[in-house]
Order: C-alpha cells, then sequence, then structure tokens
C-alpha cells in the first residue's frame, strides 16, 4: 500500500469519525433544547389542520404563536390518521390532559378520554382539529 493511499484512508477515516461526532452532538443538542421548551407552558392550544393529505399544525400558549419546526413537531402535539385516511387522531404528549377538542372546518369532533381526539375527513376540504393541553 502506498503512503498516498494510507494517508487518504486516515483522512476519510476522520471525516467520518468527525461527521458521526457532529450527528451525534446535534442530536443531543436538539433532544436538550425540545425537552426544556416541552415543559415551558402548563396549558396551550394545538390545532392541526389538513387538506389533501398534508397536515399543517399551529401551537398558540400565552396568546403568542409557538413556531413548530424540524426541531419540536410532535412536542406540543401529534396528529395520526387511521389507515383508509378517513380519521384524523390529535394527541396531547405524555404528562398533558387533553379537553376542548373544537373544528374551525365544521367537522365535527369527539374526545376519548385519556386518548386524543378525533374527525371524521372530509376529502377535497380543509380538516381542522384544535384541543386545549394541560398539565
Amino acid at each position: 500500500m502506498t503512503n498516498k493511499l494510507k494517508i487518504t484512508i486516515i483522512a476519510l477515516s476522520v471525516l467520518i469519525f468527525l461527521g458521526i461526532l457532529g450527528i451525534f452532538l446535534v442530536l443531543i443538542s436538539n433532544k436538550n433544547n425540545s425537552a426544556q421548551t416541552a415543559q415551558t407552558y402548563s396549558s396551550y392550544t394545538f390545532s392541526a389542520t389538513e387538506f389533501d393529505k398534508i397536515v399543517t399544525e399551529k401551537v398558540t400558549a400565552n396568546g403568542q404563536n409557538i413556531p413548530i419546526n424540524s426541531d419540536n413537531l410532535n412536542q406540543y402535539g401529534i396528529v395520526t390518521f387511521n389507515t383508509p385516511h378517513d380519521i384524523m387522531w390529535v394527541l396531547c404528549p405524555n404528562g398533558y390532559k387533553q379537553s376542548n377538542p373544537t373544528s374551525s372546518t365544521n367537522n365535527r369532533p369527539d374526545l376519548v378520554q385519556d386518548v386524543g381526539s378525533t374527525i371524521d375527513i372530509t376529502e377535497g376540504v380543509q380538516n381542522n382539529l384544535t384541543v386545549t393541553c394541560s398539565k
């Protein structure tokens, strides 16, 4: 094996190690930041709007909107669907109770105690479900 090849292998190994270390540090940093943010509010509203299988989420606490991004996605609420995609579920995170399900899009929300809230999905229109999550 030539010296040039050895140096190339060592350099690639160092770059791979640094890349893995960087990813690990970012994941730990995001986890710590998310944990602090999740515990900030004792009560907030979580709203999910579905249109054509695309969901947008909105969180409001103390009268202010909280930006949702990849770092805190699923931290304030979880949106899920049944297999035929005709029922949308909204769940508050662990440690929060859900109450006051409402819909601004003429869907009739149902609260399933200790589980979450649901609405039936209507194709071709916006479907909205808003809940209050409280500790």
